[in-house]
């Protein structure tokens, strides 16, 4: 669905986008601001699998690829395009869905910490029930420590 939303909005602003007379990092500006924001409207909520963020990750760089002169140039002989998501990331000057994601819910994850503990938001993020569900925790600060974060570190960043 989110994908669909932003799709449709990149196809409505593609006569900008598409043009090769504008700055390459001025229309990944464009992107981000008016179709990324699509894709990933309250992303810092989300508890998602690899597999899911990763077909976000797709449909980003797939934007970043139609934008990019020869984008879809396969290299001779092979299925491997010319550039590779890395290349396409770097030559737009933006950052890939994985690591944009991890930081809003870590600046998320420390918005809710700053508040009293009395607030149902911060009650809800550090539940700790665990007759609730078996089988492994997908909740939003499981999720910010799997990604290197030590609790430590997130207290820290929430109180600067």
């Amino acid at each position: 669905m989110r994908s669909d939303l932003a799709e449709c909005k990149f196809y409505s602003l593609s006569r900008n986008l598409f043009n090769k007379k504008i700055n390459l990092n001025t229309r990944t500006l464009m992107l981000n601001a008016l179709v990324r924001s699509r894709l990933l409207y309250s992303c810092q909520t989300w508890s998602c699998t690899k597999a899911q963020m990763n077909n976000v990750n797709a449909t980003y760089v797939s934007f970043i690829r139609k934008m990019v002169k020869g984008g879809y140039r396969r290299k001779v002989n092979s299925w491997a395009y010319v550039f590779t998501n890395e290349d396409l990331l770097k030559m737009a000057g933006t950052e890939n869905i994985h690591s944009f994601v991890g930081k809003q819910q870590l600046k998320f994850v420390t918005k809710i910490i700053r508040k009293d503990n009395t607030s149902i938001q911060k009650r809800m993020l550090f539940n700790n029930n665990e007759a609730i569900k078996r089988g492994p925790k997908t909740n939003l600060m499981s999720t910010i420590l799997k990604s290197g974060q030590t609790l430590e570190s997130v207290y820290a960043l929430a109180w600067k």
